[in-house]
């Protein structure tokens, strides 16, 4: 879990530095989050 919000992080930071919206790092981040929770929910 704490590897999947590391690389999060670090593909939120370069998506700024690629000159993208924050918008654009929040959608990006709720989708993943999305598919975790629907991955947990299969246990």
């Amino acid at each position: 879990m704490v590897t999947k919000k590391v690389k999060a992080a670090s593909e939120a930071a370069a998506t700024i530095a690629l000159g993208e919206t924050p918008q654009k790092v929040v959608r990006d981040y709720r989708r993943k989050v999305r598919a975790n929770h629907r991955q947990l929910g299969k246990g």
